[in-house]
């Protein structure tokens, strides 16, 4: 049984988006007492998912330039867009709404970098926001100075020149430090991955310098999580980990889509999903064959899996407008979800006062 529920129009073509829910889907978000931020360059938006009544969804969008890499903070998320990482903050107390939100997140603190191909973000314990520079094929940590500064290429990478030579894409901590990243291939020419994306993928050490694992298919989305290294291979469709014994990926559970976009909460992966286009350049046929011989068609949304017994738990399935999205981010403790983008009229009107001390004058 599925549930349906429709997107406000995402931009001034009044493209329609629906959403459809396996049964029970707000209710299960709203057991675990979270919300979903999806990003889709495809339409510049920002998805905002959270539970409503009778088991549908509220639906928010921040409307932003091709939105990339999410990374969810304390008191909200940071994103990345065309030419600029932006640092979106929570600005309601506990317990206070705006319009009926719970959570209401404005971008307060941003970084112009120009057009990176920005993917991954994450921050470290330090507080260093370190982002996937793709067009450049290393590493870069933000600068209130620079564009961007390097700090890590893999070491198939001798020059630092806008030629996304490997295409790498995800990255992730571990104990608090940047630890892992993917790449399409170990290639060092202008865009010679396309030529190995079908099994020149490799997961990276950053800390060794040296890969764990290769001949994956179009590796995203490392994670560490449960004192476990998890990715997905977009190529074929899998969700898995990384086998310390073997030194292998072994897959867990095999989805209907191209994944890329990995979040987790307690048992559960929260798995994004996209339908490859001819002309997309992410396109692989045997994840099509596979699919096709299964009887399956590919959908592009959100998969919820049980990471501790591979069980496909729910989904959240997006058709109309989008067929390609990037992150998924989980909203902790919070059921209506809100926000502002550069878009939207209302971010001129949108204040948060901070406790400073006024005097006035006898």
């Amino acid at each position: 049984m599925e549930n349906s529920a429709d997107a406000p129009s995402t931009d001034s073509d009044k493209v329609d988006i629906d959403f459809t829910t396996s049964a029970g889907f707000s209710s299960f978000l709203v057991s675990l007492n979270v919300s979903l931020a999806v990003s889709t360059y495809q339409t510049g938006s920002i998805f905002l998912i959270g539970p409503d009544n009778n088991d549908k969804l509220a639906i928010e969008v921040i409307k932003w330039k091709r939105p990339m890499g999410l990374c969810v903070t304390k008191d909200g998320f940071y994103a990345g867009g065309k030419y600029q990482i932006w640092r979106f903050n929570n600005i309601l107390p506990p317990g206070a709404k705006h319009r009926n939100h719970d959570r209401f997140y404005v971008p307060q603190i941003g970084w112009t970098t120009g057009d990176l191909d920005i993917h991954d973000i994450v921050v470290e314990r330090s507080g260093r926001v370190v982002f996937v520079n793709t067009l450049y094929s290393c590493l870069s940590e933000v600068s209130a100075e620079h564009s961007f500064n390097p700090i890590w290429q893999p070491p198939n990478i001798d020059s630092l020149l806008p030629e996304d030579h490997c295409h790498l894409n995800g990255l992730t901590l571990r104990d608090g430090k940047i630890a892992y990243a993917t790449a399409f291939a170990r290639t060092k020419t202008l865009q010679g991955w396309r030529e190995e994306k079908a099994n020149g993928g490799v997961l990276w050490d950053i800390q060794k310098n040296q890969p764990l694992l290769e001949k994956l298919s179009m590796p995203h989305s490392p994670r560490w999580f449960g004192e476990r290294l998890w990715l997905l291979e977009s190529g074929t469709g899998s969700f898995g980990s990384l086998n310390t014994w073997s030194k292998k990926f072994e897959s867990l559970i095999t989805l209907p889509g191209y994944l890329r976009g990995l979040s987790f909460h307690g048992d559960y992966a929260f798995i994004g999903s996209s339908i490859p286009r001819e002309n997309s350049g992410i396109t692989h046929k045997p994840l099509d064959s596979s699919l096709a011989a299964k009887g399956q068609t590919i959908d592009c949304g959100v998969f919820i899996v049980n990471w501790r017994n591979g069980k496909l738990v729910h989904f959240l399935r997006i058709s109309g407008g989008v067929q390609e999205i990037y992150d998924i981010a989980i909203l902790p403790s919070t059921f209506k979800p809100g926000g502002v983008g550069f878009e939207d009229e209302d971010i001129e009107f949108v204040l948060n006062i901070g406790p400073g001390e006024t005097k006035t004058k006898k």
